[in-house]
């Protein structure tokens, strides 16, 4: 089955190729017919092979920076990253849900992250449990401004 979404995705209109960039990513992971963990396994498989992915978030935890519906690309981590301030997908150790959430500091057993509109954070998340870097974010069919003007405001423990 995982083997289908991956030549699906690969060989039809899931693959697109931005303009900007030139590099390649799949839209919506999210919409496969494939089981949750068959998606974060396509989702690491792709970013091994250096290719983004374009998902949708559901949610307001990162609000005003990414709101509900807003269209995000996620790309495959760069070495040396993610750094203070960056915004990562992640599953959570405790629940496995998949997150999308601000990097306050690093520790030495991970990372402790937080989303811009939340209350409390997530506690630590290892290495293991991030999946990509939001890259881009899409709003209404127009690209949003990028994330880091008010990173500033939310990294600060």
């Amino acid at each position: 089955m995982l083997r289908d979404s991956v030549r699906n995705c690969l060989s039809g209109s899931f693959l697109s190729m931005p303009s900007s960039t030139g590099s390649p990513y799949v839209n919506q992971v999210s919409s496969m017919s494939a089981g949750f963990h068959h998606r974060v396994l396509l989702l690491r498989s792709l970013h091994a092979k250096g290719v983004a992915c374009r998902m949708q978030v559901r949610g307001l935890s990162m609000s005003p920076a990414i709101m509900d519906r807003d269209i995000v690309i996620l790309s495959p981590l760069p070495v040396g990253r993610p750094v203070e301030g960056d915004v990562v997908a992640f599953l959570r150790p405790s629940d496995q849900r998949l997150l999308i959430h601000r990097v306050l500091t690093r520790h030495s057993d991970g990372w402790l992250m937080k989303g811009d509109n939340c209350l409390t954070n997530d506690g630590v998340v290892p290495e293991e449990c991030l999946l990509g870097l939001v890259t881009q974010i899409a709003r209404a069919g127009r690209l949003a401004r990028m994330l880091y003007r008010v990173r500033d405001r939310f990294c600060r423990g």
